[in-house]
């Protein structure tokens, strides 16, 4: 990462170590102070979990927490899906699936509940159908 400074242009770069590869990065406002906080999803052949790394004052990051136990976890999204005050995330996963952390006070998240997806459209087609079946 390279921190933005005040007086514009960039910082020195900062690397921040993950347990696994990560296939993606979202920043959003997970635990409501106001700085960005990291979100990534990780993979090890086929099994990962979602990396949190909350956003600090000073412009760096805090140690990754890991949350789930996910099958090759590849896209996150963020978002309010249950319409309470946390923001909540989606992880997509193979499956295909997706599971779906809701946000809890503090910027913890729950355990993780998955959400197969079903494929409808014809084989070849460029546009096709993903549902989610709750």
């Amino acid at each position: 990462m390279y921190p933005r400074l005040l007086g514009g242009g960039f910082g020195t770069r900062a690397d921040y170590p993950l347990a696994s590869t990560a296939l993606d990065v979202t920043i959003a406002g997970m635990n409501g102070d106001g700085i960005g906080d990291v979100l990534a999803p990780m993979a090890s052949g086929a099994s990962g979990s979602l990396a949190v790394l909350p956003g600090q004052s000073a412009g760096d990051l805090g140690a990754a927490t890991a949350y789930g136990n996910l099958s090759f976890p590849w896209r996150v999204f963020v978002g309010r899906f249950n319409a309470d005050a946390y923001p909540d995330v989606a992880v997509f996963k193979s499956g295909p699936a997706f599971a779906v952390f809701f946000g809890q006070a503090g910027g913890s998240l729950g355990a993780p509940t998955s959400v197969p997806l079903f494929f409808s459209g014809e084989a070849g087609r460029r546009w096709a159908t993903w549902t989610a079946m709750a």
